[in-house]
């Protein structure tokens, strides 16, 4: 059976620089109505970085340790789309939301959820389909995990990152961009001018690691196999992805008195090809955390993931700019951290044990049609159906009666001999 969910994912999973921007903005709230700023988590060591600056982002990194997000997403040509995440300790909830646009014309929502030891990641549409799979997060010996991205533009253009994959989950989830730069990867310059301070680094290219990280055979078989020509090209990519430069220049201009926020940031290639640039404004202080954040940014794409080995263009090939609508402190009431779509859906499972041990690493079913007949499954495997019981008994006086009747007729021949 060819995973239908997992070759929506893997499509997903290819661009790994994704667009994102913010605007308008609610108060930072509590439950309560008085938020707190969280505590300041313990600060690793970051390279050659000024050391208010790894303490004032360490502490953003921890008003954001609980709380929700939700904004909205404009791409020129497109209707406007809309996110919404949750963070909570270890737990983690996000979806995005895409009206009907061309070519297809369907409304697509996407989710991803994960309650502590499982991940959920779903997919429905406005025609009613839908489909969740299920696997364990940090398991970086599962090649669909590893395969499965994990992303929220919001906080990526304002400058923290989570987890690049499910396989590589951690808590906590969050972390800062600019300090995670310092400590995987080098920091080759940095100056300070009045309020602007402008930094300069080399990491590991996120697409190259992600197409190094994949067991392409198993992508190729999630998708429906090698034989497929699309499927084909994609694998011929991701191979041609693996033989790039596997290091990145990140230039990133901070502001020192707004948080060291990030201003200006740019992606190029190792030979300094232009891959993205993310430009935020209207930056707004939440006295409630201490916390600074940009209420709009716009990301301009130079270069797709999947096509960064046919280089750069020179112009923006895609603009977006995200909108921030709310933003608030603690745990919303309501949101579940599993996802369970309706009747009809699909389930993929690869969480369980027997899902593990199965030769395809999964078990994929269809929930029953309603209750009821979910109801009466049970009973039947059970046995405890009172139509089944009824049958198996019409069947055993039906088997007794044939015996007795052929018992007697030989009974008669033999004694006519």
């Amino acid at each position: 059976m060819v995973d239908a969910l997992a070759r929506t994912v893997f499509s997903i999973a290819t661009v790994v620089l994704r667009s994102l921007c913010f605007d308008v903005y609610a108060p930072l709230e509590d439950k309560d109505g008085s938020a707190q700023p969280a505590p300041t988590p313990a600060v690793r060591p970051a390279q050659a970085l000024p050391q208010d600056c790894t303490q004032t982002l360490a502490r953003s990194v921890g008003s954001l340790s609980t709380c929700s997000v939700s904004y909205s997403v404009h791409q020129d040509g497109r209707p406007d789309a809309e996110g919404y995440c949750v963070l909570d300790s270890d737990h983690f909830f996000y979806r995005y939301s895409a009206p009907p646009a061309p070519p297809n014309n369907l409304g697509i929502t996407r989710e991803m959820a994960y309650d502590g030891h499982v991940f959920y990641i779903g997919e429905s549409s406005d025609k009613g389909t839908s489909s969740v799979e299920k696997l364990l997060g940090d398991n970086p010996r599962d090649g669909a995990a590893a395969a499965r991205t994990i992303d929220v533009p919001y906080l990526r253009a304002a400058g923290f990152g989570l987890p690049p994959t499910v396989s590589k989950w951690r808590t906590p989830p969050l972390d800062s961009l600019v300090i995670q730069y310092a400590t995987t990867g080098k920091l080759t310059s940095a100056s300070a001018d009045k309020n602007k301070v402008a930094l300069r680094f080399e990491i590991p290219d996120p697409v190259v690691a992600f197409a190094k990280g994949l067991d392409l055979d198993l992508a190729a078989k999630q998708m429906g196999g090698a034989n497929l020509p699309g499927v084909q090209r994609m694998i011929d990519k991701l191979k041609k992805t693996r033989s790039l430069d596997p290091m990145r220049r990140v230039e990133m201009t901070l502001v020192s008195d707004k948080g060291y926020c990030i201003e200006h940031s740019e992606d190029r290639t190792s030979d300094g090809g232009l891959i993205q640039t993310v430009d935020c404004d209207d930056f707004e202080y939440f006295p409630q955390a201490q916390l600074w954040l940009p209420r709009r940014c716009t990301q301009r794409d130079y270069a797709r993931a999947a096509q960064l080995s046919n280089g750069s263009s020179k112009e923006p090939t895609m603009t977006t700019v995200i909108h921030l609508v709310k933003l608030s402190l603690g745990r919303p009431e309501g949101v579940s951290f599993q996802l369970a779509y309706g009747p009809g859906s699909v389930v993929v499972e690869r969480s369980t044990a027997s899902a593990q041990n199965s030769p395809d690493g999964k078990i994929v079913y269809r929930k029953p049609a309603d209750e009821k007949e979910l109801t009466r499954a049970a009973e039947e495997v059970k046995g405890g159906s009172p139509r089944r019981i009824l049958v198996i008994v019409n069947l055993i006086v039906l088997l007794l009666l044939g015996v007795f009747y052929a018992g007697r007729r030989w009974l008669l021949r033999s004694r006519g001999k």
